[in-house]
């Protein structure tokens, strides 16, 4: 082979570089040798094959300095010739960039070629806002893709009929999706359907199903998975009670940024569960999850959160809201903060959740909870901003690490009723009903009194309980 590489027999070349570059054939890696003989091979005849590879190579810095722009121009000198993986990383190279609309140029033209890749991601890219957002050709470029047994494709399609997403909901279809893809190893996939199996939505619901499925997923590293495997430790259910193997499940979550696993951690450390007790911890914990929550897994609240209710002032409200604005002009923040109340609420102005979702983030900028806490319930409700749960979320808990109990009592339910990526979790969601009530907020008194009368997150003793029970519904109305 290396004489007729040396002769100058591009298959050759091409066929000794790889083998320097992996290691095979008994011989030793050598990425500079790997670079040497593409170079030769891409010097012959501009072998798209050649400068693709050595394009990898300065992609990932291997045998030479790590340089994106090096791999740019590789990569292009390939595409241009029609290579479809060259077209594909150019996309990438767009997409690491943030520039979506040259990524979508360049991932269509390697997609148009039958690359599967390239199906998946020209599918995701129709579906994010800022590149001509189209579920249909969404749909079109997943099924591509998932008819080609392409895991991730299989799992978005999952996605798309478990949300609506362009589509009727299904999660019937989801599930039968999902299945698909979880059952060749994709992790995403396999969280999902355990979540399906564990409410029964759209599948007969299996309580054993969903720990198998968890399992898988978290021992890929799956965050989501991670922390609900570890919500079901903690409650002993489907699985025996166990606080140490949940607490570390929840750390491997945590550690990895995943929201809801931060906030179990911070818990776990404030009430010294499976973890010596620690509210140092507890509280970095619970605020890391508030800061870093915008960016974490997403989170698709399925019932009513109470929205705060209340008159600021007893007098004429337009007279109110006239005195109210000159402050804000100047950027007053507490004026901007009840300014948006008002506006959301329509006292004394007419309705128009626009301006409140603009005068909101000048206060929530400063870390003021109410402002925070109303945002998030303007991003719930999908009022005067696209609906955005993620954001609602984040925002919640920006307001509840602060002490807010509507925050508090809010996340609560959130807790009590699920999300589509969290079972529910009725001994965390009594935790924060009780953070709530425990200041007064008659909501959380409530909750904390209807599970105390169903024995819902709380050790059940029915006499104990109805004591408790009724102790906490007296409290509520007073």
């Amino acid at each position: 082979m290396i004489l007729k590489a040396k002769s100058g027999d591009i298959t050759a070349q091409l066929a000794l570089g790889d083998i320097y570059r992996d290691a095979t054939h008994g011989v030793e890696q050598d990425y500079n040798l790997a670079m040497s003989w593409y170079l030769k091979a891409a010097s012959l005849d501009n072998n798209p094959k050649a400068q693709l590879k050595i394009g990898h190579l300065y992609r990932d810095g291997f045998g030479v300095p790590q340089d994106d722009s090096l791999a740019l121009e590789w990569f292009l000198k390939a595409a241009e010739q029609g290579d479809a993986k060259a077209q594909f990383n150019v996309g990438a190279y767009y997409i690491r960039k943030e520039d979506v609309e040259r990524a979508l140029e360049w991932v269509l033209k390697a997609a148009e070629q039958g690359l599967v890749e390239a199906e998946y991601v020209a599918g995701k890219l129709y579906s994010i806002e800022g590149c001509h957002k189209n579920f249909d050709k969404t749909m079109s470029w997943l099924l591509k893709a998932a008819e080609k047994s392409f895991a991730m494709a299989q799992d978005a399609i999952g996605d798309m009929y478990r949300f609506g997403q362009g589509v009727p909901k299904d999660s019937e279809r989801a599930g039968e999706w999902y299945l698909k893809a979880a059952e060749q190893g994709d992790a995403s996939a396999q969280c999902s359907l355990a979540i399906l199996y564990k409410s029964g939505d759209g599948v007969l619901e299996d309580s054993i199903k969903a720990v198998e499925w968890y399992q898988k997923a978290a021992e890929q590293g799956d965050a989501n998975a991670q922390c609900n495997l570890g919500i079901l430790y903690m409650n002993g259910d489907g699985v025996p009670q166990d606080f140490i193997k949940g607490v570390e499940l929840f750390v491997k979550s945590a550690e990895q940024g995943n929201t809801i696993g931060q906030l179990k951690l911070g818990m776990a450390y404030r009430e010294g569960q499976g973890i010596e007790r620690d509210l140092e911890e507890a509280r970095r914990w619970c605020e890391k999850a508030a800061r870093e929550g915008k960016n974490a897994m997403g989170l698709a609240l399925l019932g009513a959160i109470m929205r705060v209710i209340g008159i600021i002032l007893n007098k004429d409200d337009s007279e109110a809201v006239r005195w109210f604005l000159k402050p804000t002009e100047q950027g007053n923040l507490n004026a901007q903060d009840e300014i948006g109340e008002m506006n959301k609420n329509g006292e004394g102005i007419e309705i128009e959740a626009t301006v409140a979702s603009v005068r909101y983030p000048k206060a929530t900028e400063a870390g003021l909870a109410k402002g925070q806490y109303q945002l998030g319930d303007l991003y719930h409700q999908g009022q005067g901003v696209p609906q955005d749960d993620d954001q609602a979320m984040y925002w919640y808990l920006m307001a509840a690490v602060q002490g807010l109990a509507n925050a508090q009592n809010g996340i609560g339910v959130i807790f009590k009723q699920g999300t589509s990526s969290s079972p529910q979790d009725y001994s965390m969601a009594v935790k924060w009903f009780r953070e709530a009530a425990e200041q007064g907020n008659s909501r959380g008194g409530l909750s904390i009194g209807v599970a105390y009368h169903y024995g819902e997150g709380v050790e059940h003793d029915y006499e104990q309980d109805y004591e408790q029970a009724i102790e906490w519904l007296k409290k509520a109305s007073e």
